[in-house]
Parts: structure tokens; sequence; C-alpha cells
């Protein structure tokens, strides 16, 4: 019945597209890298400070820095990574995945963006 109604229908039928875009990316997604993103939002990766808790080595610390190792410390706050430019490259290299996504998806992106601007046009939304 929702999809047969034309605002809410719109909405419910790009929602459903998304999903299943969503969904195919996720299967079509390599195995280790699935695993590595499951592991990294629920906090098991084995950083120093996890294989301690796990009892697999005595030492918490980093092997850089000597700071404790946790998952944010490795992706975001190693000071000696920080003084070696990791991040800046990493970031460089995620921007640059984020721009070749949205140029292989610009019409996609317009789309989206109008359904969104009717709608909120039409309910008046801010």
């Amino acid at each position: 019945y929702l999809s047969s109604l034309p605002i809410q229908g719109a909405t419910a039928r790009c929602i459903d597209v998304e999903a299943s875009q969503w969904s195919n990316s996720i299967k079509s997604m390599p195995d280790v890298l699935f695993k590595w993103a499951i592991n990294a939002i629920q906090d098991t990766l084995p950083t120093t400070t996890n294989l301690h808790l796990w009892k697999k080595v005595s030492c918490s610390k980093c092997p850089l820095c000597s700071q404790p190792q946790s998952l944010c410390h490795v992706l975001n706050a190693c000071p000696v990574l920080l003084e070696r430019n990791f991040c800046k490259l990493r970031h460089d290299k995620v921007l640059e995945l984020i721009y070749l996504f949205l140029k292989s998806n610009v019409q996609q992106i317009i789309k989206l963006w109008w359904i969104y601007r009717v709608w909120h046009t039409y309910f008046q939304v801010s």
C-alpha cells in the first residue's frame, strides 16, 4: 500500500532501492574487509590492549610509542604515526575513494537530492 501513495510511495521506493543497493554492496565486499569492519565496530580487532585482555601478550602498550594501544590509538592517535604523516596519507586515500564513488554515482545522487528537496518542500520541513 505505501509504495502506491504519490509522495510517501516515492520515498518508500527510494528507501527500498537504497536498502537493496546497500545489501548488494555488503554482499560484494571482500570477506576479509567485511570481517575487519565488523571487528572494528565491536572493538575486537587484535590491538595489544585486546590481546592483553585475552591473555595473549603480556603488555598492552603500542610498540611504536609505548602508550596503551586501543583501536582509536591505532587508527587515529599514535603520535609516531602522526609524526610520520601516516594519518594524512590514509585520509587522502579515503577522500580519493569518496571522490571516485561520487563521480561514478552522480546521476543517482542528483535524483536522491531531488526526492529529498520535494519531500521537504511538500511537508515544509526545515
